[in-house]
């Protein structure tokens, strides 16, 4: 093979590798990926227990053999939540109390030390789209309960996810992209 031969196939095998790791990482925010669960990929803390959700769920009224993302209201439950471990109080979110008991349920110290980080973040985020609710008033939804903490929570294990330590993570295309979708598509970088 002569010499021109051989560094044309190179260049060709070259660009078919990028072209390959480049449409493995195209990522659509209009379809999340959902062949993996995110728990497999990354063990995040479970912040609430099933028996303080289920005490939420009834005191709403809500049937308790409904899936959580089935619920009509989640955003009531958790407020809810955060009202009956004292994070919320009288409808003010305190931050040292989040804090407190999210620390509570994280063992890993890298995350120990990201989460004042990301609780700052999800906090003014969540203040920033209720300024947002307040602005767009002319939506459909109504509801007694604040979105804050269905926000703050999502966004906190969003964080968590995004965020995840290499000794907790399991790595694989699957993951990675769920990861990448995170990161892009909810703006959580």
């Amino acid at each position: 093979m002569t010499r021109m031969k051989m560094l044309w196939s190179s260049v060709v095998l070259f660009t078919v590798i990028v072209a390959k790791v480049l449409a493995e990482r195209e990522i659509d925010c209009k379809k999340p990926p959902v062949s993996v669960d995110p728990d497999f990929c990354c063990k995040t803390p479970i912040f609430f227990e099933d028996n303080l959700v289920l005490e939420c769920e009834k005191s709403l009224g809500l049937n308790d053999t409904m899936m959580y993302t089935d619920l009509p209201d989640d955003v009531c439950v958790s407020e809810c939540l955060m009202n009956k471990t004292g994070i919320n109080i009288n409808g003010a979110l305190n931050k040292n109390m989040l804090q407190l008991k999210l620390l509570e349920k994280i063992s890993n110290g890298w995350w120990t030390t990201m989460i004042p980080q990301f609780i700052d973040y999800c906090v003014d985020a969540a203040e920033e789209q209720n300024d947002l609710q307040v602005i767009n008033s002319t939506t459909t939804v109504k509801s007694t309960c604040k979105q804050n903490s269905l926000f703050i929570i999502d966004c906190i294990y969003l964080k968590l996810f995004g965020n995840c330590p290499e000794d907790i993570w399991k790595d694989n295309h699957r993951c990675r992209h769920l990861r990448d979708y995170i990161i892009k598509c909810t703006n959580l970088d």
